[in-house]
């Protein structure tokens, strides 16, 4: 199979040669040959060698590269070249990475308990029929890696098979590969190292020399767009259970399906997740957030047992019951569909979406008709998904406009310029446009039978929006005010007087009782002085 030379940066080229001269093989690996295959230029190049961590300092240290005080004692060195930082690794060992999982210390963040501290397996709360349910149906984009496998075979001219064959059975349900224990291979440093990577996408090693070397068919597996590990999936995952969100976020932003073994195994050990520093869990779940909200909502309902593992304010959702007209789905599920329905690439929203809804099963009423309610569930959901964010440490302005958006995404906005003057100064404009979309998404969620009145009513908001904006220079906040401080001075204000007064007159405008003019406002606040009001 002839693949196109990768073209290495000249900095990366000199200091893989600095160590072949030296005597040690050395490659590019990992996910800079990853994206090179699908056409991404990589942002990293992960270099791995023979050579021991010592004779890496000693070596570049007499070229004048600088070294870093950091990763030496995972087998890391990062030589700095004119202020750039590189990393270079050492080919990695079974018994090191088993030993490394071990020293990273985990924080019990995560999880119901029982006693003993044994993490309860989500699995044992749902009824066969919920578990079915929570299957993602085969048509979804998750389980549909044409957008990026197409890039792949344009590239390479083809020589990798038709796009008719991406995503095959032979390849969803292929073996997790292995090499045979008589292959000479097998005892090869490289060839173990790779086999610890968590993807076969990412076991693939390149030097100009030897050019691609895939033990374990990941160029196959990008063509195919699966997501498989090299070798046991039980055994990758143990060693890192990041792997298990990395998996879920390959899935969510690249397209790729996860591998039958894989998925299975993700269900089997997502409780390791337990062992993991917080902040790299949130780091993870940020980045499949960024994904399509059609994929992410698909893998939320594939994987509900991860998710709500990390987060089991999520549980209660699942299969609960609305009993209201209003709704056709259990909260969980009209949650994922509200997901679905959002067309705009924004953390923000989506993190909204998914939690906007989580306090409703702890307001549940039930009237005398037997109509359910959920009486100030958005305030209770805002409490919750305080909670969340706290806990998983999200950091301070995202977790700040998750709240404020779950917290208001029921509030009435009327459809009238007035209103949006109000919810604008309320929220600023990014949110307030997110409000918008959030209760478009959160009516697509609901009983298709209402639409139509919801779309009317949600319309008539977007318009006077867009009629507002329409205006020369919209007022909805101080600075947009057409008088300020040294104005009120002029005529006479001073102290906390001139404060109160120019928030009257911002009052003024956003009621629209007098136009944002600076000769009429002047002439209200000259005004109020002589009666003073």
């Amino acid at each position: 199979m002839k693949m196109r030379e990768i073209v290495l940066p000249a900095a990366v080229k000199r200091i893989m040669r600095i160590l072949q001269e030296a005597g040690y093989p050395t490659y590019v690996v990992g996910g800079s040959v990853r994206d090179f295959l699908l056409g991404v230029v990589p942002h990293d190049w992960d270099i791995c060698t023979a050579a021991p961590v010592e004779e890496i300092q000693r070596l570049f240290r007499s070229q004048g590269y600088g070294i870093a005080p950091t990763g030496r004692n995972f087998g890391t060195v990062m030589v700095l070249h004119k202020r750039t930082p590189y990393e270079i690794t050492v080919f990695r060992k079974k018994d090191e990475v088993g030993r490394a999982r071990k020293d990273v210390p985990g924080n019990g963040a995560f999880g119901g308990e029982l006693e003993g501290g044994q993490g309860v397996p989500y699995s044992s709360l749902l009824s066969d029929d919920l578990i079915f349910n929570s299957l993602p149906s085969s048509n979804l984009p998750v389980e549909n890696p044409y957008d990026r496998v197409e890039r792949f075979l344009n590239l390479h001219s083809g020589s990798l098979g038709s796009l008719s064959q991406v995503a095959n059975p032979r390849g969803f349900f292929r073996p997790s590969p292995h090499i045979p224990f008589d292959d000479p291979r097998a005892g090869s440093a490289l060839y173990e190292d790779l086999g610890l990577r968590d993807f076969t996408i990412n076991a693939i090693a390149w030097s100009p020399q030897e050019g691609f070397i895939d033990p374990y068919g990941g160029m196959q597996d990008l063509e195919d767009g699966i997501l498989r590990c090299p070798g046991l999936a039980s055994e990758r995952l143990s060693e890192d259970p990041l792997r298990i969100l990395r998996a879920l976020r390959f899935a969510s932003v690249s397209g790729f399906s996860i591998h039958y073994d894989l998925s299975e195994t993700i269900h089997n050990l997502y409780s390791l997740l337990g062992d993991v520093p917080v902040e790299r869990i949130t780091a993870e779940f940020y980045r499949f957030m960024d994904g399509p909200a059609i994929r992410v909502a698909s893998l939320l309902r594939q994987y509900t047992d991860v998710f709500c593992y990390l987060m089991p304010e999520l549980r209660p959702m699942v299969g609960f019951d609305q009993r209201n007209h209003n709704h056709i789905y259990d909260v969980w599920e009209h949650t994922l569909k509200a997901m679905e329905a959002c067309k705009l690439d924004d953390r923000i929203l989506k993190f909204t979406i998914l939690f906007h809804d989580t306090g409703k099963p702890h307001v549940f009423t039930v009237d005398d008709r037997g109509v359910g309610h959920f009486y100030g569930h958005a305030i209770v959901s805002c409490q919750i998904c305080q909670q969340i964010t706290d806990r998983m440490r999200f950091d301070k302005k995202t977790a700040q406009e998750v709240n404020v958006l779950v917290e208001v995404h029921d509030a009435r906005v009327e459809g009238n310029t007035r209103s949006v003057r109000r919810w604008l100064n309320r929220l600023g404009m990014e949110q307030f446009k997110r409000l918008i979309v959030m209760k478009r998404c959160d009516a697509a969620g609901q009983n298709p039978y209402y639409w139509p009145d919801r779309e009317v009513y949600i319309s008539s908001v977007e318009r006077a929006f867009q009629a507002l904006m329409s205006q020369e220079a919209p007022c909805y906040s101080l600075k947009d005010l057409a008088v300020n401080g040294k104005d009120l001075m002029a005529i006479g204000y001073r102290g906390s007087e001139l404060g109160r007064c120019l928030k009257r007159l911002l009052d003024e405008v956003l009621d629209e009782n007098i136009p944002n003019r600076r000769d009429l406002l002047l002439e209200k606040a000259r005004q109020w002085q002589r009666n003073k009001v």
